[in-house]
This record gives structure tokens, sequence and C-alpha cells, in this order.
């Protein structure tokens, strides 16, 4: 069974949307560290590792693929730190379990639309 990008993507926005909504609806701390910590967290690196490996592959051919996967970071930090406020907003009116709700649909949805998105890269097409 060869294993391509898109669907260690959407492995990856499967496991992080649980995470999260298992999260929320947590009796104690320790099954909220590991949902949120674990589950969300093994499917938040299927989606950056993925999404790294797709920007490599795609621009690997005009040689900017250096260039642009550091754009890539960058933008990943400017939206952490931009997520600050919209957290504590979203915190503020809806409470922790509801922003749980919230981020695990919403980040289901984006990470289920951009991982659609992503060409058939296989591991063995990357290797050179």
């Amino acid at each position: 069974l060869p294993i391509c990008c898109r669907s260690v993507a959407m492995t990856g926005a499967l496991l992080e949307s649980v995470g999260f909504l298992v999260g929320s609806y947590a009796p104690s701390f320790v099954v909220f560290t590991i949902s949120y910590a674990c589950i969300s967290g093994i499917g938040l690196a299927f989606l950056y590792s993925s999404s790294v490996v797709v920007v490599s592959h795609y621009w690997h051919r005009y040689g900017h693929h250096s260039l642009v996967n550091g754009l890539a970071m960058s933008g990943m930090g400017v939206g952490t730190a931009a997520f600050g406020s919209f957290a504590y907003a979203t915190i503020k009116r809806f409470t922790w379990r509801g922003y749980m709700r919230f981020i695990s649909g919403s980040f289901f949805a984006i990470s289920l639309i951009t991982g659609l998105t992503y060409g058939d890269v296989r591991a063995e097409e990357t290797e050179e």
C-alpha cells in the first residue's frame, strides 16, 4: 500500500480533529493531556510533515524550494502569533470547551480542504 502526502494529510486532519473534540469532553486532566497533546499532536505532525514534502516536491524543479519552504515556515509562525488573541477572545466568549469544539471543526475543515489539494506525491518520487 503506497503512502502519499494526501493520505498522510487526511489522516492527520482526522487525528487532530478527534483529539481536540475528545479533549473538549475530557473528565480529567489526564484524559485532556492524552487527547490534546498526544492525539492532536500526532495529527498536526502528520499535517506539518506532508506540507513540507509537498512544498519541496513542487518547488524543487524551479530551484526555489528553500525560499518557498522558508516563506511557508514563517507563515506558520505569523499564524501562531496571531492565533493567541483569537483564542483568548473565543475562550472568553464560549469557554475553553466551546473553543476546543470550534477549533476541532474549523481545523478539520481547513486541513481537509488543503489536504485534498495536495498532488499525488509518493515517498518513492521524492528520493533522488
